[in-house]
């Protein structure tokens, strides 16, 4: 498990990478968010479902977290003690309340 954590932290910041590099040359993000909603979610749609599918895996990019705070945890939970517990539990809140935020502007908006 703490290979597998290690590995979803290396493709994370790769994937995490690539798409926000995506939606910084199509999108303008993160600039883009200071906008009014008139504009932004308008440039939204004309991406179209490739811009969709971008945000979607974007916002799903932290579940990656899991098996990383797991590993973490399995591999430092001696020296670290409850503060690993902690730290893991703060990653399983990380996991689900960022995809939650994210995912709103592919679907809802």
């Amino acid at each position: 498990m703490v290979r597998v954590g290690g590995w979803s932290l290396v493709v994370g910041a790769v994937l995490f990478v690539g798409v926000f590099s995506y939606l910084a040359s199509e999108f303008h993000y993160p600039d883009v968010l200071e906008g009014p909603a008139t504009e932004v979610l308008p440039n939204l749609r004309r991406g179209g479902q490739m811009m969709r599918a971008v945000w979607a895996l974007y916002s799903l990019l932290p579940l990656a977290f899991i098996p990383a705070g797991a590993g973490s945890y399995l591999a430092l939970r001696r020296g670290g003690g409850g503060r690993m517990l902690v730290a893991f539990c703060a990653a399983l809140v990380v996991a689900v309340a960022v995809p939650v935020g994210l995912m709103r502007w592919p679907s809802v908006h």
